[in-house]
């Protein structure tokens, strides 16, 4: 594999890491969000949430 695809191949966990810390934001600055919100947001960015513990 070239060096190219391997890092095209690891875009995706750079993407969802983003959007991990992004979430992790948002949510220290949103704590009354409900699941519902995050479900709603979890569908237009075509991903599920799950909650950290």
């Amino acid at each position: 594999m070239s060096t190219a695809a391997l890092e095209t191949a690891r875009v995706p966990d750079t993407v969802d890491q983003a959007i991990d810390e992004w979430v992790q934001t948002q949510l220290a600055a949103s704590p009354d969000w409900g699941d519902d919100k995050w479900e709603t947001l979890g569908k237009i960015l075509d991903v599920e949430f799950t909650p950290v513990c």
